[in-house]
């Protein structure tokens, strides 16, 4: 079954969302603001002054490595709610079903549209059958596509005309039954009924009145891990929005991340960001007040450019992030500011994408590349 989504005209968008071509089309003043090329040239120079960095304190196993038959970029990745499963998000509109124990190929899904896979989410239940059946997936083609994952079978697609998805998120329960948000291009926030899969309500910048809303695309998403009401999102606008599904309206802004991936999580009401730049690329806020959170500074100095950036589901304040420039990704204690060395694809290309598997302490790593590095916290 399919539905869909008409929209207005919009702007020219690049192939897919993470290569040069988004770079591209950037005004002169982004590119003044983050020279992706300067820090591209020194790149060799930062990444020997990181490793000379003092020896870590978040110590990690030795490295595995899963592989996938293609290369040419993984821009998405989830564990299944019971780490059976890893699911792979990539450049050519598939997603690869790994076994989460060694890496083999389970399934293998074509998506709407043939378009890069931008965001997916395992649903927690589906009625009578396990948490490793039901995925939900986003394209660059504007399809959401609901999966039955052991029969490769799509259940259910919503198409959003003339939009691309970037990025997505499942609500928490509200008595056994969910919402879904998805974004991208045209700057607007659609809620979903998951059980009806109808658009049940719109959030965008207002017209002719006062109404707060992004005014470029929207990279990043995050549903309050414990209200069904309340949802962050994130852009190249340089804010971070906090919108309540009840009265349809943005009540909290942060201005100056730059959100260029799903680099917003927020743990025990801590807020933390990742951004694509060059300088101060994460920062940690009080979900109460908008307001920088005052402790520690994170040092992480050089950073790479942020594209991935999530919390541990069972580590209090630890965060796992990465991104390009320096192609790496590091873990981190927010609360304490130790960290681990450096984590890099094995053909040490750009970071794109990162998840923590459920029980919290390891951690798979992808990007550009074929393969997927996966560490353990010891």
């Amino acid at each position: 079954m399919k539905t869909s989504v008409s929209e207005t005209k919009m702007m020219k968008s690049p192939t897919h969302i993470f290569d040069s071509n988004v770079y591209a089309q950037w005004t002169e003043g982004d590119k003044e603001k983050i020279d992706l090329h300067k820090n591209e040239s020194k790149s060799a120079t930062t990444k020997d002054t990181e490793e000379k960095e003092p020896s870590s304190e978040i110590a990690l196993s030795e490295a595995q490595t899963f592989s996938i038959e293609y290369e040419q970029g993984i821009f998405t990745m989830k564990w299944s709610p019971d780490g059976q499963y890893l699911a792979v998000g990539c450049a050519d509109g598939c997603v690869r079903v790994l076994r989460g124990s060694d890496g083999k190929l389970e399934h293998k899904l074509s998506t709407s549209g043939s378009q890069p896979v931008t965001s997916m989410r395992w649903k927690p239940s589906l009625s009578n059958v396990g948490s490793s059946s039901c995925l939900i997936t986003t394209s660059s083609s504007g399809c959401i596509d609901i999966w039955h994952v052991q029969s490769s079978k799509c259940m259910y697609s919503i198409n959003e005309e003339d939009n691309q998805i970037f990025c997505f998120d499942l609500s928490p329960s509200i008595q056994g039954s969910f919402k879904f948000a998805a974004a991208g291009k045209d700057r607007t926030i659609r809620i979903y009924d998951d059980e009806t899969k109808k658009l049940t309500c719109s959030l965008e910048k207002g017209f002719m009145s006062k109404q707060v809303g992004h005014s470029n695309r929207i990279f990043s998403l995050k549903w309050k891990p414990d209200d069904p009401n309340i949802l962050l999102s994130g852009g190249w606008d340089n804010s971070v929005l906090f919108w309540d599904l009840r009265s349809k309206s943005c009540f909290r802004s942060i201005f100056g991340p730059h959100i260029a991936g799903q680099t917003i999580d927020i743990q025990n009401d801590i807020v933390v960001t990742g951004s694509w730049s060059i300088r101060d690329t994460i920062n940690l806020y009080e979900f109460s007040t908008g307001k920088p959170v005052q402790k520690q500074k994170i040092l992480w100095d050089p950073s790479p450019m942020i594209y991935s950036l999530s919390y541990s589901p069972t580590l209090e304040g630890v965060i796992a992030a990465g991104g390009s420039g320096l192609n790496c990704a590091r873990i981190i204690n927010t609360n304490t500011g130790q960290k681990s060395d450096a984590i890099r694809l094995t053909n040490g290309a750009g970071v794109y994408c990162l998840d923590w598997e459920p029980k919290g302490n390891v951690v798979a790593v992808a990007g550009n590349s074929a393969d997927i590095t996966l560490v353990t916290i010891k």
